[in-house]
């Protein structure tokens, strides 16, 4: 009888968080589990933040490309991730924890995937398992099963030259991390494509710089620094 075997792919953020404070309740159990995050070496300051905390809890196993980092990537081929097609997902994600299920024997493990309930249609592979849309749990309730645990909920994961920013995680970056915005500017600069449809960046959030609903870095780190317990 074969082993059973699973990976969870853990990206740092709210679903894939929720399912290890499932874990942790008890509510989930999966033999021979190993958790995998993929480092882009681009992620932002929180996520890493965030890592190290959840490394105090959990033996997270970090993979990177050996491509090297992604903005270095980026910079050498004068390009900024694009939406249509994701190469940076395929190159800088998803290759690395193949070739760690291959040199880890883990082929044949199980994935384990964090969509939340309502996100089925971002299913694609059917041999993956999705404990979250299985227990019909939506984004607030895995918000709600991390606090439960007692710990914070993580900011919203990704790298930051990550083109699926919505406009005030931009505006965030600007705020709490400039010299990151403007190693961005310069990428984007050197690229025939823009972040947004017409417009660079700074072009772009010239007119709508809200930032009553951001926390400054500096405060959420001072408060909730998670990377001691």
């Amino acid at each position: 009888m074969t082993e059973e075997k699973y990976q969870l792919s853990y990206g740092c953020g709210v679903n894939s968080t929720a399912i290890l404070a499932l874990i942790k309740q008890g509510k989930l159990s999966y033999p021979n589990l190993r958790i995998v995050f993929a480092d882009t070496g681009a992620e932002k300051p929180s996520t890493y933040c965030y890592l190290k905390f959840m490394q105090t809890k959990f033996n997270i196993e970090v993979v990177k490309s050996p491509l090297g980092n992604l903005y270095d990537y980026s910079e050498k081929y004068n390009m900024i991730p694009v939406r249509h097609p994701r190469w940076c997902t395929q190159k800088f994600k998803i290759a690395p924890q193949q070739k760690w299920r291959e040199d880890n024997n883990y082929t044949d493990c199980t994935m384990i995937l964090g969509f939340c309930y309502g996100e089925e249609r971002r299913i694609k592979d059917q041999s993956a398992i999705y404990p979250l849309i299985e227990l019909e749990l939506d984004r607030e309730s895995c918000k709600r099963i991390i606090r439960d645990v007692g710990w914070d909920v993580p900011d919203r994961s990704g790298c930051y030259i990550c083109p699926f920013q919505r406009k005030l995680g931009w505006i965030a970056t600007q705020k709490n991390n400039p010299e990151l915005f403007d190693k961005v500017v310069a990428l984007e600069a050197k690229s025939k494509y823009s972040y947004d449809k017409e417009l660079k960046l700074k072009d772009w959030l010239k007119n709508d710089m809200v930032t009553d609903r951001i926390t400054p870095l500096d405060e959420y780190l001072g408060e909730h620094c998670l990377c001691v317990d």
